[in-house]
């Protein structure tokens, strides 16, 4: 009785979209089985996921890891849910490192993949970001977001460009449609092979894949400038960036240093900065542009040097 309770409540959530039903069927499952660990998961998720209720959706996690410890699916969704939502990374670590233990080969790539990502940009500890990135491609030589995280890690961190071209090129092949991997590789086309008509190629592509996507929109729009030329669809691009995800922070940097630089329009290129900084008070790089401008176009020695300060602080090896 309880696992069809959870496997309906699954079918309205994934299929339906019916979220109401599908919680009701959710609280029917648990009150059937208190300690029925994929009902106390798969709600977990729901309210992690639907109603962003994080604060439930844990007490579910929680419940679901006491009633069975070695849950490896649970063990690998608290997790994730330590990491991108409480951002209590000793905990995830934690979370993590039992998911592994509970389960070596889980069948779950987005487990391998997201520790990695997590022992590289919290951690720094590549090489052992490095090994989760190739375990998760054991796992799933096909899961799209491992091999551009991998792509991505071996571009910016082991400048490996050709072992990174390879890997943005799989996971096109895993899913031509996959605007990240698209935008990437991308950016590696442009910064290291220096061949530009195959690179707005790919950022066409990302774009067409989803109008929406910041990250492509952005990146199009930062190679409109510096490559093209081209500053009216340069402008629009980063709009359109804006509009998708207006708490982007890296993007509304860039479009702030355009407006400063080649519109020269300084009031709003002030404004994206406060909001750049804003959206992401410890972003280094827009800090530090910011700082910039205060001294350079307003003169506002106290508060560029406050900037800067904040810069420094938020990357002590900013500049260098």
């Amino acid at each position: 009785h309880v696992n069809s309770l959870n496997s309906y409540a699954l079918f309205l959530h994934d299929v339906r979209r019916d979220y109401d039903r599908a919680e009701e069927m959710y609280e029917r499952a648990i009150a059937a089985d208190p300690d029925h660990v994929n009902s106390l998961n798969s709600y977990a998720l729901f309210l992690h996921d639907v109603r962003r209720d994080y604060d439930r959706a844990e007490e579910m996690y929680e419940r679901a890891i006491a009633a069975d410890p070695n849950h490896a699916i649970s063990l690998g969704g608290y997790a994730l849910f330590l990491h991108y939502v409480r951002r209590d990374y000793d905990r995830a670590e934690e979370m993590y490192e039992r998911t592994i233990v509970a389960d070596p080969d889980p069948g779950h790539a987005i487990i391998f993949g997201s520790y990695a990502l997590f022992l590289e940009t919290v951690r720094h500890d590549s090489d052992r970001a490095e090994e989760m990135y190739e375990r998760a491609i054991e796992v799933d030589p096909n899961h799209v977001n491992s091999l551009n995280s991998y792509a991505l890690f071996l571009h910016d961190v082991r400048r490996d460009y050709d072992r990174a071209e390879e890997m943005y090129e799989r996971a096109i092949t895993a899913d031509p449609n996959h605007a990240n991997s698209l935008c990437s590789y991308a950016n590696l086309i442009k910064a290291v092979r220096h061949d530009y008509d195959r690179a707005e190629e790919m950022y066409e592509r990302a774009i067409a894949a989803d109008p929406n996507h910041a990250y492509s929109l952005g990146n199009y729009a930062l190679f409109l400038e510096a490559v093209r030329r081209d500053y009216d669809r340069a402008e629009e691009m980063y709009e359109r960036a804006i509009t998708a995800d207006p708490g982007y922070a890296q993007v509304l940097g860039y479009y702030a240093d355009f407006l400063e630089t080649v519109r020269h329009d300084y009031d709003r290129a002030e404004e994206m900065y406060e909001r750049a900084i804003a959206a992401d008070p410890n972003h280094a790089n827009n800090l530090g542009n910011y700082a910039d401008f205060l001294h350079d176009v307003r003169h506002d020695y106290d508060r560029a040097e406050e900037m800067y300060k904040r810069a420094v602080k938020a990357d002590p090896d900013h500049g260098q």
